[in-house]
């Protein structure tokens, strides 16, 4: 893994996860997950902090494909027969990607941060789903690059994903940060990739990862002090 620059290091180029960073449903995924398990007929085994801890292992070109093999590996890991789980997410009632809505100062952060850094979008979201969401969110037309999931590169928290963004933008990982709502895909792939990592808390995440370079709690704070361009204490992801 390369070093992590220092925190104080110059940004050249912001990069944003999407689902759960800039955008949810307006209906928590863990009310469709505890509606797919009464569904199905199975008492609810595990919650959306155990479907990220697995995401990032899953490799499925839909939405029911990912949820049977994460699902699938969930119970595995909970000595579950592989039928239950397939059962869940055959129930699991998936919501349409042109229902999510913006999450609290996700516009006015991307819109801020876009008159003085670079923007990037790398998400392991479909490229129709990412395409869709950042129409229903009004950004489409605010990023310099977006890599979303592909067959020929690795999802988060696998560098790949990094690589390709700044790549494309002939930027160095150093000079460059990723914002995220999962310390277990968006901190622990931006380290991976060499940029320093912002975690934006969720209830879906659980900060079972590691600890990232800043800890900002709202969209709208990143807005007004980004912490890489102020005296700014980096926090752990364990801090109150």
């Amino acid at each position: 893994m390369p070093p992590t620059p220092a925190p104080d290091a110059p940004v050249d180029v912001v990069c944003f996860d999407l689902d759960d960073t800039l955008c949810e449903y307006p209906r928590a995924y863990a009310t469709h997950l505890a509606e797919a398990f009464d569904a199905a007929g199975v008492d609810p085994f595990f919650d959306p902090v155990d479907v990220r801890r697995h995401a990032g292992d899953v490799r499925a070109e839909t939405p029911l494909e990912f949820r049977r093999q994460c699902f699938t590996a969930i119970a595995h890991e909970q000595g579950r027969d592989a039928g239950v789980a397939i059962a869940v997410a055959e129930a699991f009632a998936e919501p349409a990607y042109a229902d999510v809505v913006p999450r609290p100062g996700a516009e006015r952060a991307v819109r801020t941060l876009g008159e003085h850094y670079t923007l990037a979008l790398v998400t392991n979201t479909t490229p129709a789903a990412m395409d869709t969401k950042l129409d229903a969110i009004g950004l489409t037309d605010a990023f310099a690059v977006r890599v979303a999931q592909d067959p020929t590169v690795d999802p988060k928290p696998e560098p790949d994903m990094f690589d390709r963004a700044l790549d494309s933008l002939g930027v160095d990982p150093h000079r460059a940060v990723h914002v995220g709502n999962s310390t277990v895909s968006d901190v622990a792939g931006a380290h991976a990739a060499g940029l320093r990592s912002v975690w934006i808390p969720t209830d879906t995440d659980g900060g079972t990862g590691p600890d990232p370079t800043y800890h900002v709690e709202d969209l709208d704070t990143l807005a007004d002090t980004p912490p890489w361009a102020v005296d700014y204490p980096s926090q752990s992801a364990n801090s109150p």
